[in-house]
């Protein structure tokens, strides 16, 4: 029962989801069409070898040509984010196209994007941004308005918890975006719901259980913008502690009793968008290891990811948030921010 809530916990999470010093990975030149396998380069690198080998690709354009092929969904949207957003653009227009035609023709139906689900204008939106696309524009729909300031005209953002809440402030924060007079809800409170929804003990939780490191982090990451912000500097710190006191001893995270490097990699995400290095933070440093150790310790010899400990096949949820992780921890080495917009050049 644990496996299967934990399952289900992660793609909730990821249906939608600076300068810190954190250990950097080399960028791959995005001019350059690449051609990777899974032993060479760093962990990123190998993981995106992996990519190369699964999707079929031989190149960058390539391997956006295939994720196209499932273009608005979940892995691919990530994917193709945590691409662009590290200079790996070559090709990165047939992604954004596809991914363009998907919501044109999603918004001809009645439920648009979703009936329920909120996150996916949020993970879209954060897509679209990546591509160095405008999620305000496509075709005349404002993904930002439709799934953050307005969307309680039509479903209200807390209907999936605090998930719905926290990734909105992460596509607010990510497009700079200031919230209209006259709106739904305004970002103050959106961000007010967010720190209500904190529990006594610092963390945020997901359905009716305790506390746990996944939306913990996830709420973490979307307050990372609205540093300042009344509450939120203390509810931060609240949040950190509850997941400092929550790290196993090797470094790793658990979510509803299971080793992971889901709940890593959601973890890393948080601390490098709050400007923390996951490899030096005191904090998060056990006898064991630091997050960053913990997370390439799952890595496997063909350079993906397993769904837990103790399994030796790749897991695609896993996957695409180690890659998410990775691609933090190398932006972060830069002084940039995983969410946030790919400047086009030409």
């Amino acid at each position: 029962m644990k496996k299967s809530v934990s399952l289900l916990l992660a793609l909730c999470l990821l249906l939608s989801l600076w300068s810190c010093g954190a250990r950097p990975t080399e960028s791959v030149p995005s001019e350059t069409t690449q051609t990777l396998t899974a032993s060479e380069g760093t962990p990123l690198e190998r993981l995106i070898g992996y990519l190369f080998s699964s999707e079929g690709a031989k190149d960058l354009p390539g391997l956006y040509r295939a994720l196209a092929e499932n273009a608005g969904t979940s892995f691919p949207d990530w994917v193709a984010l945590a691409l662009a957003r590290t200079g790996r653009t070559e090709g990165m227009e047939i992604y954004r196209a596809a991914l363009r035609e998907n919501v044109v023709t999603r918004y001809k139906n009645e439920d648009k994007l979703s009936r329920n689900l909120a996150t996916e204008w949020h993970r879209i939106g954060l897509c679209l941004l990546a591509l160095g696309d405008d999620p305000r524009n496509v075709e005349g729909i404002d993904l930002a308005a439709d799934g953050v300031w307005d969307r309680g005209k039509v479903s209200p953002l807390t209907s999936q918890g605090c998930n719905g809440v926290a990734w909105a402030l992460t596509f607010l924060g990510a497009g700079g975006y200031a919230v209209p007079e006259g709106a739904a809800q305004s970002k103050e409170e959106l961000i007010r719901l967010l720190l209500e929804a904190q529990h006594e003990d610092g963390g945020w939780v997901f359905g009716n259980f305790d506390s746990d490191a996944d939306t913990t982090a996830m709420a973490l990451t979307g307050l990372s913008r609205f540093r300042g912000e009344p509450g939120v500097d203390e509810a931060i710190e609240k949040g950190l502690n509850l997941l400092s006191r929550r790290q196993l001893e090797d470094g790793g995270f658990e979510s509803f009793g299971s080793k992971n490097p889901m709940s890593i990699s959601q973890v890393i995400l948080a601390l490098t968008a709050l400007e923390l290095d996951p490899a030096t933070d005191p904090r998060f440093q056990k006898e064991g290891g630091d997050p960053v150790d913990a997370l390439l310790a799952y890595q496997l010899k063909d350079g993906s990811f397993p769904a837990k400990a103790g399994d030796t096949k790749a897991g695609g949820i896993a996957n695409y948030q180690a890659f998410l992780a990775l691609a933090a921890l190398e932006l972060a080495g830069k002084g940039q921010h995983l969410f946030g917009r790919t400047e086009v050049r030409g």
